[in-house]
């Protein structure tokens, strides 16, 4: 692939030579979440996810689509009308941010 010489002045390597991971404990999951956002409309509608010790979870889509009232929703900012938050299993859906440390590393 020339053109990608030329891209970045260089030769590229394309394939990533790496150990697989292997999986740890779950820190973080989300069982069906739902959440509305301030006027009462389903922003998420039974989400679920689970997050491991060392892994990064990204989320993406299109202004509208939830990803701020999922986020909210997630560190206590929000609170959901359905579904369950366990943070290293414990159950963190209706704890406000400062009695639980879960939003300590989540951005958006």
């Amino acid at each position: 692939m020339i053109w990608l010489q030329w891209m970045v002045g260089r030769a590229v390597k394309l394939e990533v030579e790496k150990k697989p991971s292997e999986p740890k404990e779950t820190v973080l999951e989300v069982k069906d979440l739902m959440v509305t956002d301030s006027l009462n409309q389903v922003m998420v509608d039974g989400v679920s996810f689970k997050v491991r010790a060392g892994e990064i979870l990204g989320i993406a889509g299109v202004q509208g689509n939830g990803q701020p009232e999922l986020a909210e929703s997630v560190t206590g900012l929000r609170k959901p009308y359905g579904g369950e938050i366990l943070l290293l299993g414990n159950d963190v859906t209706h704890k406000r941010p400062e009695n639980s440390p879960r939003s300590a590393a989540l951005t958006y």
